[in-house]
């Protein structure tokens, strides 16, 4: 008798070159924006701003849900929603995460690590953690540990519900219920942490063959 595999979530990605949305598109989300989470003023379009509404709006129907919500943190819900999300956004990438337990989801551009930034690090992330960024030569294998702590703590914060500004969050304590995937897409680092072992799906979104807009690639990984 074999037993049963981890359960499973999904990173859902939106590329620029994989989205354009004609006026009538934009048009239509734009109007479902106050039940996407979004604030009144709403910001002015760009790809970045259209990917984050696309996803949301997929999360919402997937979810079967009215609306998406804060709570007193900032933590994005939906009412009833059936599984635990999150979303981030670069000017290179959009993302989010689904998964059956928490889970948060941060993308940051892999580049130089200047002192204000690495000062800003070690302001945020358990000693070890910096110890290990400082531990890598100085230029590209520093820049990626650089964002894979960065991101990592920023996925965890929102895994717990919490933000920087939360004076109650220790994660020198970081590790055991918890786990860290990264991943490298278009120039960015994606980390993903969850609440105990999860098989993620990387899957791309943007314009199939025939024109719509779904998902239209799909990649396994752990």
């Amino acid at each position: 008798m074999t037993s049963a595999g981890p359960p499973e979530g999904e990173v859902l990605m939106v590329l620029p070159e994989g989205l354009a949305l004609d006026n009538g598109e934009r048009a239509a989300l734009r109007r479902l924006s106050p039940w996407l989470g979004l604030p009144d003023e709403v910001p002015l379009p760009s790809w970045e701003s259209d990917a984050a509404l696309l996803l949301k709006r997929h999360l919402l129907r997937r979810s079967g849900g009215r609306e998406i919500r804060r709570t007193t943190e900032g933590k994005p819900f939906i009412d009833g929603q059936p599984f635990f999300w999150s979303l981030s956004h670069d000017p290179s990438l959009v993302c989010a995460a689904v998964a059956p337990t928490d889970v948060g989801i941060d993308v940051e551009p892999v580049a130089p690590v200047t002192d204000a930034a690495m000062a800003a690090l070690c302001r945020v992330v358990p000693q070890r953690w910096a110890r290990w960024v400082m531990g890598a030569s100085e230029g590209r294998a520093r820049a990626l540990r650089f964002a894979r702590a960065w991101t990592t703590a920023e996925a965890a914060l929102k895994a717990m519900g919490v933000g920087f500004s939360h004076d109650g969050v220790e994660l020198a304590g970081w590790g055991g219920e918890w786990l860290s995937r990264g991943r490298i897409v278009n120039g960015c680092m994606i980390s993903v942490v969850t609440r105990g072992a999860l098989l993620l799906r990387w899957r791309f979104v943007g314009r199939t063959p025939s024109g719509r807009v779904g998902l239209f690639s799909e990649e396994r990984g752990a």
